[in-house]
């Protein structure tokens, strides 16, 4: 179920991604919520899709750092210079930023799907409006880096429900 804030957000995300073209909904997401049991669902899990976008994003990173380290045989090989030359840049800009990217939306796809349960396992009230959640967000993360909620929170507890 999307709320106004939800959507309202999905829609700014995806405002930013197609160069300014509003008015989607939301709906261009690569993941929905998990439906009902007994559902096949289209996608995989959101966690499997995050490990799988990460361990393509490693393994670009690895074949950049050998085609960089291969640059050490150069003084025995001239030709292990020319590889490291035209093998980083070929894999920094043909795998790593592709899936670099890829990655980066897929965790904040995930986040906006599922950001309501980190405000309630925090126990912190949830944003009612799109526009306040960028400072509620600001807030969760200053406590969870330092440990310092803003004065006079007051944290939800199950009783509250």
């Amino acid at each position: 179920m999307e709320d106004a804030a939800t959507t309202e957000l999905a829609d700014r995300l995806l405002a930013e991604l197609s160069g300014g073209e509003r008015g989607l909904g939301g709906r261009g997401l690569s993941m929905q919520p998990p439906p009902g049991p007994g559902h096949v669902p289209m996608h995989k899990e959101p966690q499997e899709e995050l490990v799988l976008a990460r361990k393509g994003l490693d393994g670009a990173a690895r074949l950049w750092l050998w085609c960089l380290l291969f640059a050490v045989w150069t003084p025995w090989s001239r030709w292990a210079l020319l590889v490291t030359l035209i093998g980083c840049p070929a894999v920094y800009y043909g795998a790593m930023l592709a899936r670099a990217r890829a990655y980066g939306l897929l965790v904040q796809s995930v986040f906006d799907l599922y950001r309501r349960r980190v405000y309630r396992g925090l126990g912190w009230p949830a944003p009612t409006e799109a526009a306040v959640e960028p400072a509620a967000g600001q807030e969760v993360t200053t406590y969870l880096w330092r440990g310092i909620a803003p004065p006079g929170m007051r944290f939800a507890t199950e009783d509250d429900d």
